[in-house]
């Protein structure tokens, strides 16, 4: 059935009338028949052959046979033989032999590898039927067609008639004898190899088994024609589509005739507007002259004011001048009376300064005088207490005998012997631990700095990393020079902008607009302008900025931001040729940069003075230059530069600050790749010095670590030594204590010392309360010569501050008098001429006056005076377009009658080719509908092959009581096959790749006679498909096979077995082909 509905598809799309009855008459023959006997096929039918079917196969040096040929049964054959006689390659000689590539065989990539080995060449001849109703071009080649394809070096055919006569050696001949008589080589259905036979149940792939339902039912081919069909009916769409752009060509030049009909007929209007704007013309002419009187006119009555204007100047400068002398003459007594406060105020500073000096010297003394008295009364109080203490004491203790006083004596003279050893020792112990204590306090300061260097130095090569990181994430951005974000933030800005949120678009980065003229030069301009100047941006107003703000604290978040510059965009660079600084030797950093934009120049001359800084390339140079000693500083230079950076600023306030710069430039005229390689170069050096560092800082801890283990262990040592001194020292003590308490002198001597000490007492305290007084009236006298010092001071360091406004405006007024007297001078000069123009206007209004008078004359000869509301030029340019119009009518249209019978001619072509076309789109959109309609019957058609498949699939699985189902799903483009054998119905799954190896053969065969069961078609070869079945099954699956080959009577088999089938008996319809194993070269 799937033959038939693909040879209606052919025969609609080729529309053959024999073709078509043939093919017809075929699929009516070729429907299979379940009514069919096994009694009808065991009849003679040796007469009525089928076209198509193979009846023999030969082969020479082909795979593993030198020389074998097979004369097949025109009904069942079965081709017997153990793995490697050769059954597949009878198979494949038959695919290849008529016209299939080499993959469709799964034997080899390629047709060459299919010659035997050891040989050159090899050939296949296949035999095919050619008798019945279906035979092809039966008068050329008869009942038989022999195939033969020779395989060598190339690939080539030849195909002979019955009587062996070569009929044709072209491949096409061969394609259309294989469409002709349905032979499917490549249908997996038609000739199944056992790859596909022995992995078709056991690969789970639902679109694979789609794929094969739709090429063995020959659907995936029905479809192919109609995509065919409907990209053929949309390329004539396209086609009448520009026939009707054509249409619409043909419509406008028969508009195009109707317009110069339409001028040639307005030609008698032109002429008399012609004739009217002549008149006009001339009393334009008058118009034209009496206003350029009229100008005159004014132009006297203007230059007589200016005179007048002029004249009063002369009178009002005297007085301006007189009140100009005496502001200045009150500004020099102004700065005379300053200077001299300034003057008194030098003398006075110098000895207010000494005063204070030495009242601040009496008053430290006075008060670190009055500290040591209080200091030494406290002490002298406390020895006083101390001694009341020890007189109590000796009372108490004096009736006690003293025997201990020799012992004491005794062991007072080793223990002093024991103390001078252990501070002698102390004292070495604490010089060393003196020293260690420098080294380490020295250390650690090493160490903290090299700590802060290797930070540095860390951050540093971070910092060149991420840098590096984004230029390589975006290599052809050259603005990534400007920072990682500066590429995302140059979109935003754009997106924001064409959303209308900026007033005026933002500009910058401001280095990207910049070209340095003398390229050596950069890396100072990239020093002197900053970073932050050349990734700042320019915008116009405030609200932009604010705008801008918000956009880079999303993209930057927590980074720096870009600077933002405030300037109103001018789209013309300022005219700063009077204020900027000229050298005929050196150029101006404005003169050697190239701005692209004339609003970054304006910005960068309104917040750097760019004209104003000179480049000189050397600091010699430029200190000959700024100092002002040997040459003149030329004229509005505010600072220079030279190539390392260096700044000068010049006389009088000459003073220079070095600079730094980059061996190489990093922001001007830097592509992504030399910043890439400049940024590797620079993280080299860095990784360098960062390791120098690390190594350095290592060397220093592990020095650290060595002194403080010395200094513990010597502060141990010194506390040890402490100890025991201190130990010696209250042991000496002691023994001398017990020595002067058996003194019996002690009790007097402590007396005599107390009252010693407080009459001591009360002599320091009347001294203290006389140095306090003293004290205070120093601090008086210090406080009052400090305010006095400050104002003299203030008086001194001031007086530039307040001479220089003054100087100014004495500066300000010269300037004024001097305009007074250079403009006094321009006024008598301009007066002057202003009496010459005035004369030269008075003679211009006579002669013009004469002029207007012709024109009038001439005017009123051709008609009386026109009021005329348009100019002359506009009169004149309107008469040359109607004289133009006129002679190009007359000289290009030429006779009204000709473009008359020229339109009616293009108007009734156009009728007739406008009809063609509606026709020719019906005739499109009724094959549109056509081609609904076969879709609808295609769907149709897949549906019931697809319940077809179905049905025959569950009708034989029910022979062996197992049940299934095929699922098929178009939309999905799935096939899903469920088998359940008997008695197994507690499986978890019926997934057909579950099953065992007999029952997946069995599947495997159901599925395969329900696609034949669906197809039609001459001949059916299946290899393998027993090999993983028990007796049982395979007994069965034979009989199955044997008897729907009996009721599909009109079809050739061909089963390839390595199994034994002595139980099946030949005949007439059943040939058995046992093959022996062929030599094999080794």
């Amino acid at each position: 059935m799937a033959a038939e509905k693909m040879s209606q598809g052919r025969k609609r799309k080729k529309a053959s009338e024999p073709e078509e009855s043939s093919q017809a008459k075929r699929a009516r023959d070729s429907q299979p028949s379940s009514q069919e006997s096994s009694s009808s096929f065991l009849e003679d039918n040796d007469n009525k052959h089928e076209a198509g079917r193979i009846k023999k196969i030969c082969m020479k040096n082909f795979m593993c046979h030198s020389l074998m040929s097979v004369d097949l049964n025109q009904k069942v054959n079965f081709i017997v033989g153990a793995n490697g006689s050769g059954k597949s390659a009878i198979l494949t000689a038959l695919t290849v032999g008529l016209g299939a590539r080499a993959n469709v065989t799964n034997r080899g990539p390629s047709i060459r590898e299919f010659i035997k080995k050891g040989k050159s060449s090899a050939a296949v001849e296949i035999t095919i039927t050619n008798e019945g109703p279906m035979a092809h071009k039966y008068d050329t080649y008869g009942p038989e067609i022999t195939v033969i394809r020779n395989i060598g070096a190339t690939s080539s055919y030849k195909i002979k008639n019955y009587e062996g006569v070569l009929i044709s050696t072209k491949r096409n001949e061969l394609e259309n004898i294989v469409q002709a008589l349905n032979i499917q080589v490549e249908n997996p259905i038609s000739v199944l190899n056992q790859d596909v036979s022995r992995n078709f149940l056991a690969v789970n792939d639902s679109k694979a088994k789609y794929k094969l339902f739709m090429k063995a039912t020959r659907l995936d081919f029905i479809g192919k024609n109609y995509r065919v069909a409907y990209e053929a009916s949309e390329i004539a769409s396209q086609r009448l589509e520009e026939d009707r752009k054509v249409l619409l060509e043909n419509e406008k030049e028969i508009e195009k005739i109707k317009k110069k009909l339409k001028t040639l007929e307005s030609l008698d209007d032109h002429k008399l507007e012609y004739e009217a704007l002549q008149k006009e013309l001339q009393w334009a002419f008058v118009i034209q002259e009496e206003k350029k009187l009229l100008q005159i006119d004014v132009k006297i009555k203007e230059q007589e004011k200016v005179i007048d204007k002029l004249q009063n100047l002369e009178q009002t400068k005297a007085s301006k001048e007189k009140e100009i002398d005496d502001k200045i003459e009150n500004f020099n007594q102004e700065i005379k009376q300053n200077e001299a406060e300034a003057s008194e105020s030098t003398s006075k500073l110098k000895e207010i300064n000494d005063q204070f000096l030495q009242a601040k010297k009496i008053y430290d003394e006075k008060r670190d005088k009055a500290r040591n008295f209080h200091a030494d009364i406290k002490r002298k109080e406390t020895d006083i207490a101390t001694l009341q203490n020890e007189i109590a004491k000796l009372e108490r203790e004096h009736s006690v005998a003293g025997d201990k006083r020799q012992q004491a004596r005794q062991r007072s003279s080793e223990v002093e012997q024991q103390l001078d050893e252990i501070e002698a020792t102390l004292r070495t112990k604490q010089t060393d631990l003196m020293h260690l204590e420098e080294n380490k306090r020295r250390i650690e300061q090493n160490e903290n700095r090299l700590k802060i260097n290797l930070n540095s130095k860390s951050e540093n090569l971070n910092v060149l990393k991420r840098r590096l990181n984004s230029f390589q994430n975006q290599p052809n951005d050259a603005l990534t020079v400007f920072g990682a974000n500066m590429p995302r933030l140059i979109r935003r800005i754009e997106e924001e902008h064409n959303r209308g949120r900026f007033r005026q678009k933002p500009l910058g980065p401001i280095g990207s607009f910049i070209k340095v003229k003398d390229s050596s030069w950069i890396p100072a301009i990239e020093s002197h302008l900053g970073f932050g100047t050349l990734s700042s941006f320019c915008v116009d107003n405030t609200q932009d900025a604010k705008v801008l703000e918000i956009i880079m604290k999303e993209v930057y978040r927590n980074d720096k931001l870009p600077a933002i510059l405030i300037s109103k965009f001018i789209n013309q660079v300022h005219d700063v040729r009077d204020g900027c600084v000229n050298s005929p030797k050196y150029s101006n950093l404005l003169q050697i940069m190239e701005i692209t934009n004339p609003i970054i120049a304006n910005s960068l001359i309104d917040q750097r003075d760019i004209e104003c800084v000179l480049l000189i390339p050397t600091s010699e140079e430029a200190c000959t230059v700024m100092d002002g000693r040997t040459q003149q500083v030329p004229r509005n230079c505010r600072r220079a530069i030279t190539k390392k950076a260096d700044l000068f600023y010049p006389d009088p306030e000459y003073r220079t600050y070095g600079g730094f710069v980059n061996s190489k430039p990093r922001y001007l005229q830097v592509s992504a790749n030399e910043a890439i390689q400049s940024l590797q170069e620079e993280i080299s050096i860095a990784e360098q010095e960062l390791e120098l560092a690390t190594q350095e800082f290592r060397e220093m801890t592990q020095k650290k670590r060595t002194t403080i283990a010395n200094l513990t262990e010597v502060q141990q040592q010194v506390r040890d030594l402490t100890r025991k001194q201190n130990q010696l020292r209250r042991e000496l003590e002691d023994c001398r204590e017990t020595i002067e308490s058996c003194s019996d002198n002690t009790i007097n001597t402590f007396r005599n010392e107390l009252e010693e000490l407080q009459r001591i007492v009360v002599q320091k305290k009347e001294e203290e309360n006389h140095l306090l007084e003293e004290h205070r009236q120093c601090k008086k006298n210090v406080d009052s010569l400090s305010v006095e010092l400050k104002r003299c001071r203030d008086l001194a360091q001031n007086l530039d501050a307040r001479l220089n406004p003054i100087r100014d405006k004495i500066r300000e007024l010269k300037d004024e008098k001097k305009r007074l007297s250079t403009s006094n001078q321009g006024a008598i000069r301009r007066m002057e001429e202003a009496k010459q123009h005035l004369q030269k206007l008075n003679g211009d209004h006579q002669q013009q006056q004469r002029v207007v008078n012709s024109k009038i004359e001439v005017a009123e000869q051709a008609s009386p005076r026109i009021e005329i509301k348009q100019n002359s030029d506009h009169i004149n340019h309107r008469i040359k377009e109607l004289k133009l119009i006129i002679v190009n009518v007359e000289k290009q249209y030429g006779s009204k009658e000709v473009l008359i019978a020229e339109l009616r001619e293009k108007e009734e072509k156009f009728r007739d080719f406008r009809v063609a076309a509606i026709e020719a789109v019906k005739c499109n959109q009724r094959q549109l509908k056509r081609l609904q309609k076969r879709k609808k019957f295609y769907l149709d058609m897949k549906q019931r092959i697809s319940e077809r498949v179905q049905a025959s699939f569950t009708n034989i699985l029910s022979l062996r009581n197992y049940k299934g189902q095929i699922t098929i799903d178009h939309n999905q483009t799935e096939l899903i096959l469920e088998v359940t054998p008997q008695n197994d119905a507690k499986r978890p799954t019926n997934d057909a790749k579950a099953l065992s190896g007999g029952e997946r053969s069995y599947s495997t065969v159901a599925f395969i006679l329900a696609l034949w069961d669906s197809t039609s078609l001459p001949f059916y070869f299946l290899d393998e498909f027993d090999v993983f079945m028990d007796k049982i099954n395979r007994r069965i699956i034979l009989d199955i096979l044997l008897n729907f080959a009996k009721v599909n009577s009109r079809s050739q088999f061909a089963f390839l077995t390595p199994l034994d089938t002595s139980h099946i008996i030949a005949d007439n319809s059943i040939s058995i082909h046992r093959l022996e194993p062929p030599e094999r070269n080794t």
